[in-house]
């Protein structure tokens, strides 16, 4: 039976599937607020008939909200702010921040 290195962290199971030498607890992502209680976290199992690619490919570009879910978390202010794109040799990392925007109408709805 074979092995192999895990970390727990932020109530995670990180799982190094590569060469056990190569493990390297110190770039297992920072998600802290998974497990900080100023943060409330969505938990839940969602199973998804759909190759994950495409989900991925789905989550990574969330443009589609303003015309695709324009009656829950669809926004103009997604469409029409600009977004900050990082990619280093492990991550891509996109934000965007609408300060003072009116929330979509999902969030109107959850008095968050």
């Amino acid at each position: 039976m074979r092995a192999y290195p895990v970390v727990e962290r932020h109530r995670l199971v990180w799982v190094w599937m590569g060469d056990p030498e190569r493990a390297d607890p110190l770039r297992v992502p920072d998600v802290h607020w998974l497990d900080d209680p100023q943060w409330v976290a969505s938990e839940g199992y969602h199973r998804i008939e759909a190759n994950y690619r495409l989900l991925n490919d789905n989550l990574l570009d969330l443009s589609h909200e303003t015309y695709v879910h324009t009656r829950t978390i669809g926004h103009e202010a997604v469409a029409e702010t600009p977004a900050e794109i990082r990619v280093d040799e492990r991550t891509v990392r996109i934000d965007r921040e609408m300060p003072g925007c009116t929330p979509p109408p999902f969030y109107s709805s959850s008095g968050a």
